[in-house]
């Protein structure tokens, strides 16, 4: 028999073999992808629809935070900054709907999300660690 929705099988067998660094690029993707959701939908007034995007980009950036390891320097540090002021933005996005503030969080996210990517294509490359992102400085561990 096959799986109900093919596509949402082969995303989380993605997610369950992805690396650490692998998984925040994943992360990035996904609400880069909502935050256009929500500019689309804010712009058409769909209210709904960009409140159901918002929140869910605020929850990958609350995911992003959560799993930000603090205690790896000032480079976590002015990341937490970073995440913290986009999901400021996105809060007072959703109240106004306010397409702007959707698309300065989304180009935020698409500048980080190259600096990840380029990690990522380097850890492919080197040796793995068992237990953590291979990268150093970097503020996460897988």
């Amino acid at each position: 028999m096959l799986p109900r929705n093919p596509y949402g099988q082969y995303q989380q067998t993605q997610a369950e073999t992805a690396s650490g660094v692998q998984l925040v690029v994943m992360l990035y993707q996904g609400a880069i992808r909502f935050l256009n959701g929500a500019t689309r939908a804010a712009e058409a007034n769909n209210v709904e629809e960009a409140h159901r995007c918002i929140l869910r980009a605020q929850g990958i950036i609350c995911e992003l935070m959560s799993t930000l390891n603090v205690d790896a320097g000032p480079v976590a540090m002015n990341l937490l900054r970073v995440y913290d002021y986009m999901y400021q933005r996105l809060v007072t996005a959703n109240v106004k709907k306010d397409a702007g503030m959707l698309r300065e969080t989304a180009g935020l996210l698409r500048e980080l999300l190259t600096a990840w990517e380029e990690v990522a294509r380097a850890s492919q490359k080197a040796t793995p660690v068992v237990g953590a992102v291979r990268a150093p400085g970097l503020a996460y561990v897988s």
